[in-house]
C-alpha cells in the first residue's frame, strides 16, 4: 500500500521552490503518493487552457519525483444554495477534467450540503439535492474517464454548540447513493469526520466494501474537525467514537481495499518543524500499513 498526504497545508521550505506545489518536498519526507487539492491549482489559473498546461507541469514534477498523484480534492460543496447550484456544477466539472490532466483517477468532491440537514431532519430533501448536483457530473466523469468520491460530511448544531451528521454522514447513505448514481461514483471515507458524527469508521469501511476508493484519514478530540496526526492524545468526551488504527488498517485488507493510506493532517508547530511533523508522520503511516499486513 502507498502513503499518501494531502498538499493542501504544506509550509515548503527554500531549496523546493522550483517545485512550487511541494511534490520533492513529500517524498523526501516519505511520501509515495499526494492527495493534491485542487483549490490550490486552479487559483494559479485565470482560463481553462491555463489550468491545463499548469497540470501537465504539476504532472511532469510528479513522475520526476516519483510520487504519484493517486486522488484529488475538489471544490468545497458545503455552501449549497439555489442560486449557487449551477456555478457548483461548473466548478466541480473543472476539477474532474484538472483531475484527468494531472493523471489521477479518483477526484473528491463533498456532497452538496443542505445547511437545514441536521441528523435525519430533511433527510429525503437534502438527498435529492446532493444527487442533482453529482448527476450533473457524470457525462464529465465519463468523457474525462475520472471516478468521483464522495465523502462523509458534517454539520453544525446551534442549538447544542456541536457538530451533527448530516448528509453522507453514514456510510449506508453513500452505498444508497452510489447505487442511485451509478459506476463512476465510489466512496471516500473520512476518519476523522465519522469521530465527529459518532459513526466507527471500522465500520464504515466495511459498509463501503469495494465502493472504497479514497481515504482521508487523521483525528480528533470528537468535538471539533482538528485533523491531527494519529495517536495525539486528546480530551475525549466519554463514551466518543474513536478510530482504532490497527483494526482499521487490518480491515482494509479484509475488504480488499487497494487504495493509499491517505492523510489530511494539519502538521503542528512553526513552519521550521514542518518537515520533521512529516517525518513522524510518514512514519506513523509506515507502521500502520505494516501494521494491516499482518496475518
Amino acid at each position: 500500500m502507498k502513503l499518501s498526504v494531502s498538499n493542501g497545508a504544506l509550509s515548503i521550505p527554500e531549496g523546493y521552490n522550483t517545485d512550487r506545489f511541494g511534490l520533492q518536498y513529500l517524498k523526501d519526507c516519505g511520501f509515495d503518493a499526494v492527495d493534491f487539492q485542487m483549490s490550490g491549482i486552479i487559483s494559479c489559473c485565470e482560463t481553462e487552457e491555463q489550468l491545463r498546461e499548469l497540470c501537465f507541469e504539476v504532472k511532469e514534477a510528479a513522475k520526476k519525483a516519483s510520487v504519484e498523484i493517486y486522488q484529488t480534492h475538489g471544490a468545497d460543496s458545503v455552501n449549497w444554495s439555489e442560486e449557487t447550484e449551477a456555478a457548483l456544477i461548473e466548478a466541480n466539472k473543472l476539477d474532474i477534467k484538472a483531475t484527468s490532466w494531472l493523471g489521477a483517477k479518483y477526484c473528491i468532491i463533498h456532497p452538496a450540503i443542505l445547511r437545514k440537514r441536521r441528523y435525519e431532519v430533511f433527510k429525503e430533501e437534502s438527498i435529492e439535492i446532493a444527487l442533482r448536483v453529482y448527476s450533473a457530473l457524470k457525462d464529465t466523469l465519463e468523457e474525462y474517464d475520472v471516478y468521483c468520491c464522495l465523502e462523509n460530511m458534517w454539520n453544525a448544531d446551534p442549538i447544542y454548540q456541536h457538530i451533527s451528521a448530516t448528509i453522507c454522514s453514514r456510510a449506508q447513505e453513500m452505498v444508497d447513493m452510489c447505487e442511485i448514481l451509478g459506476d463512476r461514483y465510489k466512496i471516500c471515507v473520512d476518519t476523522g469526520h465519522g469521530e465527529l458524527t459518532g459513526d466507527d469508521p471500522v465500520e464504515m469501511i466495511k459498509i463501503a466494501g469495494d465502493r472504497l476508493v479514497a481515504l482521508h484519514c487523521h483525528s480528533t478530540d470528537s468535538w471539533d474537525d482538528l485533523h491531527t496526526i494519529p495517536f495525539i492524545p486528546h480530551n475525549i468526551r466519554k463514551n466518543a467514537t474513536q478510530n482504532n488504527w490497527e483494526l482499521f488498517m487490518k480491515t482494509l485488507k479484509e475488504i480488499g481495499y487497494k487504495g493509499t493510506l491517505s492523510f489530511e493532517v494539519v502538521v503542528p508547530g512553526p513552519d521550521e518543524l514542518n518537515k520533521s511533523g512529516l517525518e513522524v508522520l510518514a512514519a506513523i503511516g509506515r507502521y500502520l500499513i505494516a501494521k494491516g499486513e499482518e496475518q
